[in-house]
């Protein structure tokens, strides 16, 4: 039991180096922090006019802008994670 424990933490660090993840993870989050942050300000400065919408107030949308950031930061990590996992497949099996 105890060798596959070991097997099994092998197996999920090996993963983590293949993906890349110290690498890809602050680059999702800067991404996802600025395309946020932009529809943030898009919206508070009311920049293509006012919003007829009167149903949302800037704290609720700073809480959209947060999911919003991390859903974006998600999907970034998880398209760099494949493209380094095949990366490193392929030079691998070469």
């Amino acid at each position: 039991m105890q060798k596959q424990s070991k097997n099994t933490k092998h197996a999920k660090k090996r993963f983590i180096e293949l993906i890349d993840l110290r690498r890809n993870l602050p680059i999702g989050l800067t991404i996802g922090v600025l395309i946020s942050g932009f529809a943030y300000f898009y919206r508070i400065n009311e920049l293509m006019g006012p919003n007829l919408d009167t149903r949302g107030n800037p704290t609720l949308f700073f809480l959209l802008a947060l999911v919003l950031a991390f859903c974006i930061a998600i999907l970034i990590v998880f398209i760099l994670g494949i493209r380094s996992l095949l990366k490193s497949i392929k030079t691998e099996s070469i």
